[in-house]
């Protein structure tokens, strides 16, 4: 028996019919979650890449921390007063600058927003003679020392034409 026009039509729409009815469950119950956890590994995986990239900067700002932290001096303003003017004194005289006074004035602390400590910074002033060559060596010694400090100020007077200054730092 031949299938007469209907029954193919018929047939024709019932495939089309499953072909649409097995697209929409592909879609909705397959594909559909997979496209989901697709993105959501993604997101996870950017999140990853993000506190790992996190993570080293935070190792390096403790390396670099530690490296302050052996630069620095200690924390008690007594013991860094008589260490780092000792240090000054030993550097004149290495550098055979003469007559030299090391004074120190009084810690001052910088905070933060919170009010907490980050550190302290404690002046010192030096006052000696030498020649421009004494000078420089001192200059040299004291700025590849590896400490936490700087020259704030610094006065250079010609004592007559003898070849030597009056030498004041602030530091």
């Amino acid at each position: 028996m031949k299938p007469n026009r209907q029954q193919v039509l018929l047939a024709l729409l019932a495939v089309i019919a499953v072909i649409q009815v097995g697209d929409w469950v592909l879609n909705t119950m397959i594909q559909g979650p997979l496209q989901l956890r697709r993105a959501r590994t993604e997101q996870l995986q950017a999140d990853i890449k993000k506190r790992e990239t996190s993570l080293a900067e935070t190792r390096n700002a403790a390396k670099q921390i530690d490296g302050w932290m052996k630069q620095s001096l200690p924390s008690d303003p007594e013991v860094t007063r008589s260490v780092y003017r000792s240090w000054l004194l030993s550097l004149i005289r290495t550098t055979k600058l003469r007559n030299a006074t090391v004074d120190s004035g009084s810690p001052s602390a910088r905070k933060a927003k919170d009010n907490k400590v980050l550190f302290r910074s404690m002046p010192f002033s030096v006052r000696c003679r030498g020649s421009l060559t004494e000078f420089n060596a001192f200059l040299f010694q004291f700025s590849n020392a590896g400490h936490l400090h700087q020259i704030s100020s610094m006065t250079l007077n010609p004592i007559g034409a003898t070849g030597l200054f009056d030498i004041s730092l602030g530091i």
